[in-house]
């Protein structure tokens, strides 16, 4: 959400919005580093490390739409991503890329 609250400010002429989603994607995960710093039992551990790759992953990515000045959520460099969204009205998430909506499944992805 954070991307494209970035794009919606940068679309109503706030001309850093996308720069400011940023460092705000870099703050929050800043703050789940500090959180491995303190004492964590093993599964809220890997839950928070999972998280971290995410985010440092997503951080990358927003740096590259900074970088490439994209301000619009219909640019091609958005659209390409895989986007997990998750959907209140059907209380499940949803995984989007370009024009494909699928929804998520819940697969097993290896971690524990």
């Amino acid at each position: 959400m954070l991307v494209e609250n970035g794009f919606a400010a940068a679309q109503d002429g706030k001309e850093d919005a996308v720069h400011d989603a940023w460092q705000e994607s870099h703050r929050l995960l800043l703050k789940l580093i500090e959180k491995t710093m303190t004492n964590l039992d093993k599964p809220t551990r890997q839950k928070i490390m999972c998280a971290i790759t995410l985010d440092a992953h997503n951080r990358d990515v927003q740096e590259r739409l900074v970088q490439e000045k994209v301000i619009s959520k219909d640019a091609f460099q958005w659209q390409s991503m895989l986007k997990c969204y998750w959907k209140e009205d059907v209380d499940d998430a949803s995984m989007e890329i370009a024009d494909a909506k699928l929804p998520y499944g819940y697969e097993y992805l290896g971690n524990g």
